[in-house]
This record gives structure tokens, C-alpha cells and sequence, in this order.
């Protein structure tokens, strides 16, 4: 009879497994990134109270990531108060085999001369470009202009754009990279109300679908205020893991249908 439990526990088990996996929750990361500006005076915002990020959440189910950023500046992107900054780009960079990490700023936390230029720096190899929804304007959702990009060179300026603030070092659009999953589920959204920027982006085939770690870097055009960090995930259980636990359990359950009917 104790047999008959426990394989029975382990189909209860393996069809749990089949119906979940231990991807993470929404990851929250909070703005303790700084970046230097003119190596000598870092500070996290410049321009005051308008620009301040406070805080990025980050969740992937299945394909679909999702990203919202928390910030006044949605309701300060606003070209009729004279301001002419726009959003910039979401970079994003995986851990792969050999790297100690997805996210490796350059120094210590709150990383105050961290830039694109220190060669200890993040490499970002993805970029979700808002193209044209950068310049949108109040609330607003788009759901056309927006695409992931693996950057052509993440090691070279020349893929990137640099804001004018924090002296020019800091990465704020892609310019150079192959477009992804163009046909498929891409959102930009900005809602003045509860402040966020919210990006919603699929990224089957990609890395970024299946990474264990992957840091996520975001800031308006001017740079005036960077958020960085790193969320990460647990891992899936393999289709073939699934599909072989779920057989023991349906075996194990059979075989206590036919004990019964025997008794």
C-alpha cells in the first residue's frame, strides 16, 4: 500500500510541474544606480524633481516580457512645457556561459562612475527601441512603433546614442541592430495618473527567454536619471522532464485504478 502512495505522490508532483515552472514573479528593482557625472560630482538626478526614476519592475511569463518604469518624467515629457527630451531605449543584457554575471558595473555601489567607456562595464546586447514612441506624448499606448534589437556591436560607441548629460558617456538609444520578433506581440504605454512607462515585448527565440539573470538599464534622453539592476528567474523544467514525471504519474494512477478493481 505505502508503494502505491508514493507513486502516487509522484504523479501529484510531476502534473504540478507540468501545469507550472519556477519562472520568478514580478522582480522589482529599485533606483539605487547613480552614474557619474563629470567624474567628479555624481549624483543620481539632475534637473530637479521632473526626472527622478524611482523604481523598474520586471516580469516574464512564457514569451512576453513586461517592464514598467516609474517615473515623473512621464508627466514631464511634455513638449508644450518646453521640455524636448524624449524616452529612451530599454537595454538589457543576459548571462551567458562563462560570465560571472548579467550585470557588472564598473566600481562599487551606488556605482557613481559607472559609463559606457570603463571596459569593466555591462555589455548590453539587447535593446527594446521605442523609435517612434519615444515621442509620445501624456498618457498613450502604441502599439506599432517599438521593437527588439540585438545590437549589432554592444562594444562599440557607434551602436549607441549618448545623452548630453553625465558628460556625454552614458548610452540612452540603440542605433545599430538586427530587429526581432517583428511580427509579434510589442506595446509602449504611458499613463500620467499612476506615472509609469510600461513596455511589453516578446522574446521567444531569444536569450532573454530562457536567461537565468538579466539586467535591465533605462533613461530618458538627456540622461539625467539612470536605472539599472538585474532580475533574476528560475529556471523551467524541460518539456522532456515534464512529459516523462507526468507519465510515472498517470502510470501510478492507473495502477491504482486496476489494484481497486481487483480488491
Amino acid at each position: 500500500m505505502h508503494c502505491w502512495k508514493k507513486v502516487l505522490g509522484l504523479g501529484v508532483v510531476a502534473m504540478g510541474l507540468a501545469t507550472g515552472s519556477a519562472q520568478a514573479g514580478t522582480v522589482n528593482i529599485a533606483d539605487n544606480y547613480i552614474g557619474g557625472w563629470d567624474g567628479s560630482n555624481p549624483r543620481d538626478s539632475i534637473g530637479g524633481s521632473n526626472y527622478n526614476i524611482h523604481n523598474m519592475t520586471v516580469n516574464r511569463t512564457g514569451s512576453l516580457m513586461t517592464v514598467k518604469i516609474y517615473t515623473n518624467f512621464v508627466d514631464h515629457n511634455n513638449r508644450s512645457t518646453g521640455n524636448y527630451h524624449d524616452y529612451g531605449d530599454l537595454f538589457m543584457s543576459v548571462k551567458s556561459s562563462g560570465d560571472s554575471a548579467a550585470w557588472t558595473p564598473y566600481g562599487s555601489a551606488p556605482y557613481k562612475y559607472d559609463h559606457f567607456y570603463k571596459s569593466s562595464s555591462t555589455t548590453w546586447e539587447y535593446a527594446y527601441d521605442l523609435n517612434g514612441a519615444r515621442n509620445d506624448r501624456g498618457s498613450f499606448t502604441d502599439n506599432s512603433s517599438a521593437r527588439l534589437v540585438q545590437v549589432t556591436n554592444p562594444d562599440s560607441s557607434s551602436s549607441f546614442s549618448f545623452g548630453s548629460a553625465r558628460s556625454g558617456k552614458q548610452i540612452i538609444m540603440v542605433r545599430s541592430g538586427t530587429v526581432l520578433n517583428a511580427n509579434k506581440t510589442h506595446q509602449v504605454q504611458a499613463n500620467t495618473s499612476d506615472d509609469y512607462l510600461k513596455m511589453v515585448f516578446d522574446v521567444s527565440g531569444t536569450s532573454l527567454a530562457t536567461a537565468s539573470q538579466i539586467a535591465f538599464r533605462w533613461q530618458m534622453t538627456c540622461a539625467n536619471d539612470i536605472i539599472e539592476g538585474v532580475a533574476h528567474f528560475g529556471s523551467s523544467v524541460s518539456e522532456p522532464a515534464v512529459a516523462a514525471l507526468t507519465l510515472v504519474g498517470l502510470t501510478g494512477l492507473g495502477a491504482m485504478r486496476r489494484r481497486k478493481k481487483v480488491a
